[in-house]
């Protein structure tokens, strides 16, 4: 999808684990590709696209379960830093979507453009 003047490349995973440091890796692989693609430097990648990971971890676990465990772990984190990959868990992003739906200001644009991830918001 493109917001204003960047590309944000979506990738959507489901998976029966944490968030991995391969899953964010493979999000910046599509990425580099995709700046190859459009022969875009790499000083200038991050000034054009920017990545967005929508992660269901532990997705075979009830929510009730799910919501004990831990989503992230400290190289993950620094990882999401790095890459500067914004990354939401489906957790959050429903709870975000319930705010939007009760009329609460929730900026997704600013969201994807400025955080790299989100911390599991179980509201």
């Amino acid at each position: 999808m493109k917001l204003e003047d960047k590309k944000v490349l979506v990738e959507i995973k489901g998976v029966n684990t944490s968030i991995k440091r391969e899953y964010v890796s493979q999000t910046q692989r599509h990425i580099e590709d995709a700046a190859k693609l459009e022969g875009v430097e790499d000083d200038d990648m991050s000034k054009k696209f920017k990545g967005l990971l929508i992660i269901n971890p532990y997705d075979k676990i009830s929510i009730q379960e799910k919501t004990k465990r831990e989503f992230y772990n400290k190289t993950v984190i620094e990882d999401i830093k790095y890459y500067d990959i914004c990354v939401i868990d489906t957790i959050s992003l429903l709870s975000m979507f319930q705010k939007y739906k009760n009329g609460e200001d929730v900026n997704l644009e600013e969201i994807i453009y400025n955080k790299n991830y989100i911390g599991t918001d179980f509201s």
